[in-house]
Order: structure tokens, then C-alpha cells, then sequence
């Protein structure tokens, strides 16, 4: 069963979020952070001051600007639904979480979706810029947590 999918975007500054989550209707989902050092190209500070985000205002915090994602623990979760602890897979599978979104090292991005379209339609989005793009798969997951410490 495909999980999600995994690959590398250059290590630049640049606006990685918004083309690997362009499509996705923020407006549906709770954006919340647990881990980020993101630094913003002009300030070269870090961008995020909050741990939760409406759909509008994650957008905005993106949206034409350029940054650094050092790493990120960005999980979406449908409005109304209560934010859960996960620490793996199963975690992940059994709450309400929708989308994970995982990057580290400023390159290594996996993306876990329990809708196969959001896989397919972040898939379609990365597939130029990205590099060693693969599925997520129940025998390939070689993930323990979700985290990017």
C-alpha cells in the first residue's frame, strides 16, 4: 500500500512549500508545527512565530517568499479535529491527522497523505524539481518516528 512519497529539493532558497503543497485546499485543513527552523532569504530570521495556523494564514506565511527550510514537522489535520501526539506510522494511521509533511537537512522530504490524491497531486507538483522521487510503501517505510530529529 503507497504511504506517501519521498524525494529531495535543491538546497536553496526558494519557495518549497508552496510548490510541494500547491493544489491542496489549505482552507480545509489545521496546519500545525511541532518541529521548523525555517529562515526567510531576506530577514534571515526565522519565519514561523506560531505552532498553529488556519489554512489563510499558513498560506500567507509562504506565499511569494522566499526561505530555507532547515527542517519542518508540518502536520495537517481537518478543522475541528483535535491535534494528537504521533510518534509513528500507526500513531499516524489511527488519528486524525491527514498530511505529514516531513523535511530535513534543507533537502530530504517525505510527504505522508492518507488521501491518494493529495499523493498524487504533490507527486505531480515536485516531479520537476525534485529528485529521487519514490513511494512511500508499506515495504519500503523505513521510517521509526515522525519527526526530523
Amino acid at each position: 500500500m503507497i504511504r506517501g512519497l519521498e524525494f529531495q529539493i535543491p538546497n536553496e532558497y526558494a519557495n518549497a512549500l508552496s510548490y510541494i503543497l500547491k493544489d491542496i485546499d489549505f482552507d480545509m485543513y489545521s496546519w500545525h508545527i511541532s518541529e521548523d527552523e525555517i529562515f526567510s532569504y531576506k530577514k534571515g530570521k526565522e519565519m514561523l512565530k506560531k505552532t498553529v495556523y488556519d489554512g489563510n494564514n499558513f498560506k500567507k506565511q509562504f506565499k511569494n517568499k522566499r526561505y530555507l527550510p532547515h527542517f519542518i514537522n508540518l502536520q495537517a489535520y481537518q478543522l475541528g479535529g483535535a491535534r494528537e501526539s504521533i510518534e509513528n506510522y500507526e500513531d499516524y494511521v489511527k488519528s486524525n491527522c491527514e498530511i505529514i509533511l516531513l523535511i530535513w537537512d534543507s533537502f530530504y522530504v517525505n510527504l505522508y497523505a492518507k488521501n491518494h490524491d493529495i499523493i498524487e497531486l504533490v507527486k505531480k507538483n515536485v516531479e520537476q524539481n525534485a529528485e529521487n522521487l519514490e513511494y512511500i510503501t508499506d515495504e519500503n517505510d523505513c521510517r521509526t518516528r515522525m519527526s526530523v530529529w
